[in-house]
């Protein structure tokens, strides 16, 4: 059927309303589409209260429209709106942040102060490739969009130069061994992970039981210098990187030195992945901390923020349930001096009170996951000495906007600012400073 796209969904797709037979009047969603256009689609599912449809063609074109600069965008799914400009790309990432807060929230006047952008590709210093087969052929690339499927890339536009380079490298090998496809055959060989920063280089094969790659180590070493590789073995899709680690050949770490700190990360630690945009939202967390503040980071990881804001507040506490983490956090805090950190390995719910009440208004900065703050951390917060500020990043506006309800009727949202930390996806990042009420 034909159909008018009317606006954007949360995920960068098209909205329209069925106008024939009995879907009339049902809304539809369709990939790829923008608003005002007139396009062909073919319903796929015919859901309850929605219908999914595919575009088979664009009849009316928006002048928003442009031709997506990577040969997989219609197949991968790695990017979700690299066929809107730069303006529909912002308004739909504004508009996103704005409506779920005002909706879930209920904070009707609530507005983006700005969205910064830096880069629009080769941005990430991280990517996470799929093994896989086609045929009696072996496979390296990105998922489809909601599927398992892998198609098969030669780059990534998002990957900065040297992850393409090792990508490059490793499908040149994995496609002409016999003995490493027959490993991809049978699932043993999962993921290719690969980090690279600053010219320095981290690999990291995944495999659900041991292999020997040391022909694979040979290869890369022999062709890349500032390398290193490892090996995980564990069978888990969603959490990666959490079997058992070891180290194979090369460097073990990256080293980096920024805001006066110098620490190192490898495989398995959390960095942003766009680091432009880090730089510019930790710039931004710093000028919302004091010289007198005394700051409680939740979720600090491997302590890179916590570093940071240490060289200008009176104290600052680090909670973080990951061990590795915690212990990288606390093997910075000693290469650098710093004497006014202290690291705590523990979950969140279990120290936040504590830490809280043992200090005089003090900062509280919230950088969770994607799920957001549990319910009985934010009471925890609530009943305890309450932070005069509280500073929450969020990678995941739903949960934000959740957590908001809570806090809302404490605190006042006095800046909030988007971060297009992943141009030419659906995702954004939002930071917001709230101000506890005198």
């Amino acid at each position: 059927m034909e159909v008018q796209i009317e606006r954007l969904g949360i995920n960068g797709e098209g909205i329209f309303k069925c106008q024939e037979g009995e879907l009339l009047n049902k809304v539809g969603f369709v990939s790829f589409a923008l608003p005002g256009e007139s396009v062909e689609v073919e319903i796929l599912k015919n859901k309850s209260n929605f219908v999914e449809a595919k575009l088979n063609k664009v009849n009316t074109v928006s002048p928003h429209r442009k031709n997506p600069e990577c040969p997989y965008f219609y197949k991968c799914g790695g990017c979700d709106v690299q066929h809107m400009d730069k303006v529909t790309e912002h308004q739909f990432k504004k508009s996103k942040v704005e409506d779920t807060i005002r909706k879930i929230a209920k904070l009707g006047d609530f507005k983006l102060d700005k969205i910064v952008d830096i880069n629009d590709f080769h941005y990430r210093n991280k990517m996470v490739f799929p093994f896989g087969m086609a045929g009696n052929e072996c496979v390296l690339g990105m998922y489809e969009k909601n599927s398992r499927k892998i198609v098969n890339i030669d780059f990534c536009l998002l990957a900065n130069e040297k992850i393409n380079e090792i990508l490059r490298l490793s499908k040149e090998f994995f496609e002409n061994s016999k003995k490493y496809i027959e490993f991809i055959k049978s699932k043993t060989l999962k993921h290719l992970v690969v980090r690279s920063i600053n010219d320095k280089s981290l690999i990291t094969i995944v495999s659900s039981k041991k292999v020997d790659l040391q022909d694979y180590c040979d290869y890369v070493t022999e062709k890349l210098k500032n390398i290193g590789i490892s090996q995980i073995i564990g069978d888990s899709d969603d959490e990666i990187l959490s079997g058992k680690y070891t180290y194979l050949t090369g460097i073990e770490n990256i080293e980096i030195e920024e805001f006066g700190l110098k620490y190192s990360i490898d495989n398995r630690g959390f960095l942003q992945v766009n680091n432009e945009i880090k730089k510019e939202i930790y710039s931004q967390i710093l000028e919302w901390i004091s010289d007198t503040d005394n700051v409680i980071d939740a979720y600090s990881g491997a302590g890179l923020l916590s570093g940071i804001i240490s060289k200008k507040c009176k104290s600052v506490i680090g909670i973080e349930i990951n061990q590795s983490a915690s212990k990288s956090a606390q093997n910075m805090s000693k290469f650098n001096g710093l004497h006014n950190t202290m690291f705590v390995c523990d979950d969140v719910k279990n120290r936040i009170a504590e830490c809280l009440n043992q200090n005089s208004d003090p900062v509280l900065i919230l950088d969770p996951a994607r799920s957001g703050c549990e319910s009985v951390v934010l009471d925890k917060i609530l009943e305890s000495n309450l932070p005069k500020k509280i500073i929450y990043l969020s990678c995941n506006v739903a949960t934000l906007a959740r957590d908001l309800i809570k806090l809302k009727n404490y605190y006042t949202i006095t800046s909030s600012i988007g971060y297009n930390m992943f141009p030419n996806t659906k995702h954004i990042e939002t930071l917001v400073c709230l101000q506890r009420r005198v």
